[in-house]
Formats: C-alpha cells, structure tokens, sequence
C-alpha cells in the first residue's frame, strides 16, 4: 500500500463499534486487509486471505474444508468467532459456527476485511466471544460495467468469475456475479487419495439504492436529504476544528502531536465533502455549538431551510464569517 503511517491510522472502520471510525481512534486490536492485499498474495478464496491478519488461527483441514478461529480453541466446528458480510452473519445454525467452503464471496468484490481480535459480545452478542470478521464487499456503483477473471494450476484445477454492473435508475445500481471452480484432492497420511476434491459453481446480485445515501456516501453523513442531495454532518467543533470557536481549543502539552493529529482530521474531511461534490451532493456542516445555543438555534434551523432551497453547495452553521450575508 502506498500509505503515510498517518493514512494508514486514518483508515475508516465499522466493525469496532457499528459506526465509522478511524483505525488510530478504533479501542480495538482491529487489523485491515485491503484488496491490494488479496491480490499480492494471490489468494483464491476468504480463509487464505485471512491468513495475513495476525492473531488469527487459519488451518486447511483437507482440500474441501477449512477451520479458523482467535485466541486458540480451533477447530472445524469452532463456534467463539462472528463472521459477517457486510454486517450480516454466516453462521450456521448446526453449530452456530461458518463453513468457510460455503462462504463464497467473489474475491474480487471485496473492498475490506476487518479483523477484530477480542471479545464483542456485548456489541454483537455471543458468537463474537474471541472476534469479529467483517467482510465488506464493494458498493455496485463502483463496480459498473464487467470483469472477467480466470485462472488454473496443479491444484486450483481451474477457476473463474465473471461480473457486470449496472444501472437500473437514476438513483440505483446493481453488479450480478457468477463464479466457479474445481479443485484436486489431496492425500492421506500413507499417500492415497483422499478422495476430497471438489468443486462449485455459485451466483449472486447486489443493488444499491440512495433510499440508504447515508451509509453508502463518502463519509456516511448523519442526515440525508435525497430530494435536495444534500448530506449533513453534526460535527464536534474540537475534533474538527470549528475556526474562532471557543469550543475549539488547543491542548496546552504536545502540541507538535496535537496539531498533526487535527490537521489529519481535517484532512480526512476535506476528502470526503471533495468526494460527495464530485457525485452532485451538497454539503451542510452544522457544529456542535449551534445544537447548544438553545437561544440561536430556532434561527439555525431557518438558515439550514433557507439554504436547502437555495443553489449554494456549502454552508456551516454557524459560519462566523458568512452569517452577515445570510449564509
């Protein structure tokens, strides 16, 4: 990856706490495996990929079946560790545990690998007692048009998926996929056949819809107003830095730590109201002061309408420079 260290702290998470969160600001022994990952090891499906997460027990038991597993207690029915794609399970209700063969996610779909290696059970329930595996495929908008990707060796026999996307709506998109493979078996301890080698064929869809922008947009604003495309972010005036802002004070020890810290923060928004400009959305940053002035608030609400109407593409609010002029 061609990441600052800063960057790379900066890397956005959901599986600590079911909001985005910078891996720096994650209370979590978290790991990220990347796409770039997956393709420079070359790995064919999830439990090699996870392999490159440290603290993680991955074990092929034959060439049909895997086991994986935290904090030890491996096995094939190992059931202390959660496994989600794109937030929902995979467990199977044999043995509340995950047939990893079963789990065939087109690799070339996945955007992230999150890895949290501790216990979640209080954010999501018992299975997730040793960790949390979060699979987060790529958005179907990202993913327009198609990919063909195929391949063959002495033990991948052969494998091969195709996808295509699309769009269905002005406001919808979708990506279809199909995939499989065969692979050789393996032997036993005297050198037979082991007589497990297998194969698949699999298919899938996603669609996406901005009946839920506000989790699919850069920077998953706190509200969304689709009929006027606009995302609005309620952010904190010290972490983010609200200019001339009493609220937006300086740490008096290690400043040198301190202000590379913020200006990492207000970096990383720049980024994305850059990002949510280049697809037509407006942007409305309202600070963490105006939802206390209980006496200026009635008139904040009124500039936020005012503006929604309008055709400017950026307010804050409030804006100690621009209120003057009514925006």
């Amino acid at each position: 990856m061609d990441l600052s260290v800063e960057d790379l702290l900066n890397v956005e998470v959901i599986s600590v706490s079911k909001k985005a969160k910078s891996l720096n600001d994650s209370p979590a022994a978290i790991y990220v495996i990347n796409q770039s990952d997956i393709k420079w090891i070359g790995a064919t499906s999830i439990p090699e990929a996870l392999r490159l997460a440290p603290g993680l027990d991955v074990a092929r038991v034959d060439a049909n079946k895997w086991a994986v597993s935290a904090r030890g207690f491996n096995g094939r029915f190992a059931n202390k560790l959660l496994v989600l794609v794109d937030g929902r399970n995979v467990y199977t209700r044999t043995f509340a545990g995950v047939y990893w063969e079963n789990l065939g996610v087109m690799l070339e779909d996945v955007e992230r690998i999150e890895v949290v290696r501790g216990p979640g059970a209080t954010l999501w329930g018992a299975n997730a007692v040793n960790g949390v595996i979060n699979i987060i495929t790529k958005y179907s908008a990202e993913t327009q048009g198609g990919l063909l990707v195929a391949g063959g060796g002495t033990e991948e026999n052969g494998f091969g998926a195709f996808w295509y996307g699309g769009e269905l709506a002005s406001d919808t998109t979708m990506r279809g996929y199909l995939k499989g493979f065969k692979k050789g078996g393996s032997t036993n301890e005297k050198g037979n056949n082991a007589h497990d080698n297998w194969d698949k064929i699999q298919g899938g869809f996603r669609i996406d819809s901005q009946l839920t922008s506000n989790k699919s947009l850069p920077g998953t604003p706190d509200i969304v107003f689709k009929k006027y495309k606009t995302a609005i972010f309620v952010q904190g005036c010290y972490w983010h830095r609200h200019e001339n802002c009493k609220l937006a004070s300086m740490p008096k020890q290690n400043n040198e730590f301190w202000i590379k810290k913020f200006n990492a923060t207000l970096r990383r928004d720049g980024i994305v109201y850059f990002k949510l400009k280049q697809l037509g959305w407006r942007v409305s940053v309202i600070w963490e002061c105006a939802t206390r002035d209980k006496v200026f608030l009635p008139g904040h609400i009124k500039t936020l309408v005012v503006w929604l109407k309008s055709e400017y593409e950026y307010i804050e609010i409030p804006d100690f420079f621009s209120e003057a002029d009514g925006f």
